[in-house]
């Protein structure tokens, strides 16, 4: 459920990412999926207030996989890593 964290806290990482070479920022479209949390799809997805339950990180793993491969793919094909 949404608390405000990741809106406070993503500006600061893409600012470090920016700034140090070795830092990359992935970033996930799972928006939709905290769109009407605690639910998605009228299924439960978190476990308390701030853990997905293992339906919910079950969907956050493969709405995550293509940004995932593709992050792996870049680190793997970058010969400076």
């Amino acid at each position: 459920m949404n608390d405000g964290s990741a809106e406070t806290i993503n500006p600061k990482l893409i600012e470090f990412s920016k700034i140090y070479t070795n830092v990359e920022y992935l970033t996930l479209n799972t928006e939709h999926l905290y769109k009407n949390a605690p639910f998605y799809k009228d299924e439960l997805i978190y476990y308390d207030k701030n853990h997905l339950n293992q339906i919910g990180a079950d969907l956050y793993g493969k709405m995550s996989l293509d940004a995932f491969s593709n992050l792996m793919h870049v680190i793997k094909t970058d010969k400076s890593i």
